[in-house]
């Protein structure tokens, strides 16, 4: 195991420079995704730079921090690997992430965090997936997208009085926002 001093600094995301020939996309869907995760949870995953300043890992939360207005985001300077190292780091992060999820357990994990009125969407998982995977343990399903007038960046989910959904508020895209909603209508909503 290569050996290193790990040490977080504090940057301006307007400083960190992306790699010019990075072969992660990060789609506008999964920066808000993104966004809205470090805004439920902090940001607890620095992005790793090279001594140059050149992002190794994090393009999507350099993206996200800039998306939230961040001035200031946690880094780790990594100038002990090389040009090969960095390469091969900056795939391997995305790659080595990949693997199937066990439905049964996630389930479970997302019936748990239902139970305990806690907003599912910060999971980072789709509307449809969160729908198709509720539907089994009897939650309020057909989540949909709309346009929410007049807040373009965030929207309140109507909360179930059966304890199924959670009422709060997201990070979204401009142009839409996802919002729960039961169709069809689900004697249990209220709006909030």
């Amino acid at each position: 195991m290569k050996s290193f001093e790990p040490r977080i600094e504090w940057r301006d995301p307007n400083a960190l420079t992306p790699y010019s020939n990075n072969a992660k996309t990060h789609p506008r869907e999964q920066i808000d995704k993104i966004a809205a995760s470090i805004a439920g949870f902090g940001f607890d995953q620095p992005i790793v730079i090279d001594a140059d300043g050149v992002i190794i890992k994090g393009h999507g939360r350099r993206e996200a921090s800039l998306r939230l207005g961040l001035d200031k985001v946690p880094v780790l300077v990594r100038g002990d690997l090389s040009v090969a190292e960095i390469k091969a780091a900056r795939i391997a992060d995305n790659k080595t992430a990949e693997s199937p999820w066990d439905d049964e357990m996630l389930r479970l994990e997302l019936e748990t965090l239902v139970s305990a009125d806690f907003d599912i969407s910060l999971t980072g998982f789709d509307l449809d997936e969160i729908d198709r995977l509720l539907q089994e343990i009897g939650c309020c399903r057909n989540l949909k997208k709309k346009a929410v007038p007049g807040s373009p960046k965030m929207t309140s989910f109507p909360r179930c009085r059966k304890n199924r959904c959670r009422s709060r508020a997201i990070f979204g895209s401009s142009e839409t926002i996802a919002s729960f909603a039961a169709t069809p209508p689900c004697s249990a909503m209220s709006s909030v």
